[in-house]
């Protein structure tokens, strides 16, 4: 299957996804992959928690911390108008700039670059508020790569 097929996957996933209903943004919380559990792919898998946070004018504030398979542990953290801006988040993480635009209520566009390592992907709550999924393609030194993570809302 070929990353373009992935892509429209992606795309039907992210547009299917029902609002929460009543939720000013359901993304605002606590949310945590643990690869252990089999349902994530992705380079690296590790544990991965995320802290999404409303900022004034309807921003947010984004803090990532992912420990990988070999016990590296990276952080980063970013304020996102929503509006496809570039942002380049501090921490840890690799150096990578990225930019989220709002698609719908629960669905957001992702894209994060650095030299040599492109990703875009989809972050979509699921419509009973309890999963963040993740899903898109990367393209890292010439190899392209599909990946999917799962978060549960903590």
């Amino acid at each position: 299957m070929t990353l373009r097929m992935y892509w429209r996957e992606a795309l039907l996933l992210a547009v299917s996804c029902a609002p929460v209903i009543g939720a000013d943004n359901p993304f605002i919380g606590d949310w945590k992959e643990n690869c252990a559990k089999g349902v994530s792919t992705f380079p690296g898998c590790g544990q991965q928690t995320v802290h999404i946070e409303a900022m004034p004018g309807g921003s947010v504030k984004i803090s990532d911390e992912f420990t990988n398979a070999a016990g590296k542990r990276q952080d980063s953290t970013g304020i996102h108008a929503l509006d496809g801006s570039e942002v380049r988040p501090t921490g840890t993480q690799p150096d990578f700039v990225q930019s989220i635009r709002r698609i719908s209520p629960n669905v957001w566009e992702r894209i994060a670059k650095r030299e040599g390592d492109i990703r875009r992907g989809y972050w979509a709550v699921s419509s009973d508020g309890k999963l963040l999924v993740i899903t898109g393609f990367g393209n890292s030194q010439g190899r392209e790569y599909y990946f999917h993570r799962i978060l549960e809302r903590q």
